[in-house]
C-alpha cells in the first residue's frame, strides 16, 4: 500500500529530490516505492543523493557482492550521487551551519542529514524546485524546513511509515539568521 498526499506529484514535477538513507531502505523492501520513483522520473523529476547516504545504505553488508548489489540498487533509483566536500568548505555555509546547530537537537540528526540539508541549501533558489525525501522529521527542523507532501507506505511487517517531501523555507531560515545576527 502506498498513499500520496494531495498534489504530491505536482510538487515533484520539474524538481530535484535528494533521497535520504531511509528511502533506499524502504524501497529495498517495498517495490511500490521503486515504482513511484520510476513514475516520477518519467514525469521530469530528478532524484539524487549524496555519497554518505550511499555509505549508510551499504554499511553492515556481509560481503563485497552485497555492497555491489546495494550500490547498484541505489544508483538505479537516482540520477546522481553527489560528493559534498566542497559544500562544507564554503564560507557561505557558516550561517546555515549555525542555524542548523541552533534548531536541531543533539539526538535528532545524524551528520548525513546535515549534509543533505547543506546540499539543499546550496542548490535552493535556482529555477528548479529542490526537496529532500526522508522519514526522519526531527533531522529537518520546522524552524527552517516545511513539509510539502507525504507518502504513506505499509511495510511487509504491517507498519505504516510516512516519507516527507521537505523544502527549505527561505522566510523561516532568514528569520533564524536575523535572530543569530542580533545576538
Amino acid at each position: 500500500m502506498l498513499l500520496l498526499s494531495a498534489n504530491f506529484e505536482q510538487f515533484c514535477e520539474n524538481a530535484t529530490i535528494y533521497l535520504d538513507t531511509n528511502i533506499f531502505l524502504y524501497a529495498f523492501e517495498q517495490s511500490a516505492l521503486v515504482d513511484l520513483i520510476a513514475k516520477l522520473t518519467a514525469n521530469s523529476t530528478a532524484f539524487a543523493t549524496i555519497s554518505s547516504v550511499e555509505y549508510e545504505f551499504t554499511r553492515g553488508s556481509r560481503s563485497l557482492q552485497e555492497i555491489r548489489d546495494r550500490k547498484e540498487f541505489l544508483r538505479g533509483l537516482v540520477h546522481r550521487v553527489m560528493p559534498v566536500g566542497n559544500f562544507l568548505e564554503s564560507d557561505k555555509n557558516d550561517a546555515f551551519s549555525a542555524a542548523m546547530s541552533l534548531t536541531v537537537g543533539k539526538k535528532d540528526s545524524q551528520y548525513t542529514d546535515f549534509l543533505l540539508a547543506t546540499v539543499l541549501h546550496n542548490y535552493h533558489g535556482g529555477i528548479e524546485k529542490q526537496y529532500i525525501l526522508s522519514a526522519d522529521i526531527p533531522a529537518f527542523p520546522h524552524q527552517i524546513f516545511t513539509i510539502e507532501g507525504i507518502i504513506s507506505i505499509r511495510l511487509k511487517k504491517g507498519d505504516v511509515i510516512h516519507l516527507n517531501l521537505i523544502s527549505l523555507d527561505t522566510k523561516k531560515y532568514e528569520g533564524i539568521i536575523s535572530k543569530v545576527a542580533s545576538e
